[in-house]
């Protein structure tokens, strides 16, 4: 039997602020979901539409189960297969708006349905990285680039996207010839100190920032309305016990050339990341 704490996902460092106020989180229920005639082979992904009902996606049973506000199993569907309502390797769902509920699944396919389960349609996002679709035909993702990645918001029938946030390429990784005098990349990445993206969603609106910043942009999925939320923070120093921590770690990577090992080791001296994340609680961000 499988448990989840209802819905608490994506921690962010330090309280959030919302239009100038600190908001505080309380977890007020826990349900636990399987046993009886519900079981999951895993638990991908949980959402929540506007009525308070949150759905289940069940990545390895290639299904998606609806519970009430109170827990209750109201409906499920969802089969292995390549045909209309069926799922390919499905890991993440989202709502668009108060009655679509969206299915990602392998290769960057979305499946679209009401929240009674009816399936409506089927679409193909472009490649790149990390794809989530957030309505009218937009989508969020990350590329790279000769210099570094970037974070887009693009538009499914187009290649035009419009850049959001960049990562630096020496932020993660250095370049060194081999030899036959070929730029090699390798790259090396830790939670703690090297900068990633971040991105959320509810029904209403995504969330989109980098997380060595405490800088979050809210766009409005209707009216694609930007807010930015901020705070003056500034990151922590890395102490010696750290430096000395991720040198080991670094030093240990055997097909890493020397010169490479000492560059990396000289980034990790700079500061701590900021932010991990978002609070997401129930759906609902800064209300």
């Amino acid at each position: 039997m499988k448990r989840v704490g209802l819905i608490v996902v994506l921690v962010l460092v330090g309280s959030l602020v919302w239009g100038g106020e600190d908001v505080g989180v309380r977890i007020e229920r826990q349900f636990c979901l399987g046993g009886g005639d519900v079981f999951f082979e895993s638990l991908s992904s949980v959402c929540e539409d506007g009525g308070g009902n949150f759905f289940v996606l069940d990545g390895k049973g290639a299904k998606v189960v609806k519970f009430s506000a109170e827990g209750q199993r109201l409906l499920s569907f969802g089969n292995r297969g390549q045909g209309p309502g069926d799922f390919v390797n499905p890991h993440y769902i989202s709502m668009f708006g108060k009655d679509r509920l969206v299915v990602h699944e392998a290769m960057n396919f979305v499946s679209i349905f009401d929240v009674n389960g009816a399936f409506l349609e089927r679409k193909s996002l472009q490649p790149g990285l990390g794809i989530f679709y957030i309505g009218n035909d937009r989508y969020v993702g990350w590329r790279w680039t000769r210099d570094g990645k970037e974070l887009f918001v693009g538009r499914i029938g187009t290649e035009k996207a419009d850049r959001v946030h960049f990562i630096p390429a020496e932020s993660f990784s250095v370049n060194v010839p081999d030899e036959t005098g070929r730029k090699v990349m390798f790259n090396w990445f830790t939670e703690e100190y090297t900068p990633f993206f971040l991105f959320c969603q509810d029904p209403e609106r995504y969330i989109l920032g980098v997380s060595d910043r405490y800088e979050l942009k809210v766009v409005d999925k209707a009216s694609g309305r930007v807010t930015v939320v901020s705070r003056d923070i500034k990151p922590e120093m890395i102490d010696r016990q750290a430096r000395k921590y991720f040198a080991g770690l670094i030093g240990a990577k055997r097909n890493f050339p020397d010169r490479v090992k000492r560059e990396l080791s000289r980034r990790f001296r700079i500061s701590r990341i900021i932010c991990r994340g978002y609070i997401w609680l129930g759906g609902k961000f800064g209300r």
